[in-house]
């Protein structure tokens, strides 16, 4: 009897212990998906930039948003709707761009002259890529597009743009695809206003598939991204939006690249397996070290780190890189001897020198202020003894 009471009460412990463990997975797999849909939404929003447009002959003005696509050596690219930034009788004489990730900087745009279809509502903007923030000039490729699968009919999208001059504001509710081809997506939607024009139409996962052109009573229209790549690259625009797995494989090749010119400089980046491992890291440090370099330490493979790296002409011997109780000599790291830290201390600076040297230097020690008071300074004028107190 006594073990069957036991069964009894250990059967509901187990379950409940069971439940709690399954609730547990699934509010942690809900946190982490929220978690990566706002990244995504973060780094979407860094690739949509808002534009203010300035017309001399009509002294008009116009508000819209535009979307980064690409990039050179020397300048960003941003594509917009072409009524925000050409008139009936004049283009804009001044066009103001602001960035995601920093919103109080005005940047000045350029707009270019392009050979689109005089159907095909879009105009391309050039911006000084010295102008633009690290998290876009930085990146290879921009993975905040979707190419891989088109739009469909009744998926559910939002709009990012500027509404009524209201900046990167999200429409706060999804909206249906109503009708979509390959060169037109249609959506009927209450939160299309004048703004919205050069803004993104993002899916559920936040990344883009389509920019907004026309809006009229309710219903917008936007052109999609594969339709705008198409467009883009026929003209011989660079087009770095791209899908995330594509992005992934960008990113590979760009480190091996950075492993193939580590190891040009003697530096033993191994394999050139695409994986920013300890060995690389390693290498990239000796780097730095041997040749003087001002990337900072620690940094994660980049265009700039690729750039300053295979530009180097000369290889020199790369030492190892070794703890601080070792030191390299023949391309290895080997203990240092009892005496080597004077030879170490030797390599300081003559300026750390200095300022231990200050450091160490105590201030003259002053006689107590009685004492001094005490002492007296006499003088004999015309037989008269005169004494003065002195500090």
């Amino acid at each position: 009897m006594g073990n069957k009471q036991k069964l009894k009460f250990t059967i509901p412990f187990v379950r409940l212990i069971y439940v709690s463990l399954l609730a547990w997975l699934l509010l942690s797999s809900l946190v982490n998906a929220q978690r990566n849909l706002l990244n995504t939404l973060h780094d979407t929003q860094s690739f949509v930039v808002m534009i203010d447009s300035k017309f001399e002959l009509s002294g008009s003005n116009s508000v819209g948003a535009g979307i980064v696509f690409g990039h050179t050596d020397r300048y960003a690219y941003i594509v917009t709707a072409d009524h925000l930034v050409r008139g009936l009788l004049d283009e804009a004489n001044r066009i103001s761009v602001r960035f995601f990730d920093s919103p109080g900087r005005v940047v000045a745009a350029r707009l270019l002259t392009t050979e689109f279809d005089k159907h095909i509502d879009l105009a391309v903007l050039s911006v000084e890529l010295s102008e633009v923030p690290n998290s876009i000039s930085m990146q290879m490729t921009f993975p905040v597009a979707r190419l891989s699968r088109p739009i469909k009919k009744g998926e559910y999208i939002n709009f990012l743009g500027q509404p009524n001059g209201q900046k990167w504001l999200l429409s706060p509710h999804p909206d249906i695809v109503y009708n979509t081809t390959s060169t037109d997506l249609e959506v009927q939607s209450k939160f299309i206003e004048p703004g919205s024009s050069g803004g993104a139409v993002i899916d559920k996962n936040s990344l883009i598939v389509g920019l907004v052109f026309q809006s009229d009573n309710g219903t917008a229209h936007a052109i999609p991204i594969r339709r705008l790549k198409e467009v883009l690259e026929r003209n011989r625009f660079p087009f770095d939006l791209v899908d995330i797995e594509s992005s992934r494989r960008s990113t590979k090749r760009l480190i091996a690249d950075v492993q193939k010119s580590l190891n040009r400089l003697n530096c033993d980046a191994g394999e050139l397996d695409g994986v920013w491992g300890r060995r690389s890291q390693y290498a990239y440090e000796r780097y730095r070290r041997s040749y003087k370099s001002e990337l900072k330490a620690g940094m994660i493979p980049n265009l700039k780190m690729f750039s300053v790296v295979s530009g180097v002409a000369r290889p020199l011997q790369c030492p190892p890189f070794c703890a601080s109780n070792r030191v390299g000599r023949g391309g290895s790291c080997v203990a240092l001897a009892p005496g080597s830290k004077k030879q170490l201390d030797g390599q300081l600076s003559e300026k750390t020198k200095s300022l231990e040297t200050k450091k160490s230097k105590k201030p003259p020690k002053r006689r107590p202020l009685i004492k001094r008071i005490q002492e007296k300074k006499c003088i004999i004028e015309e037989g008269v003894r005169l004494c003065l107190k002195s500090l």
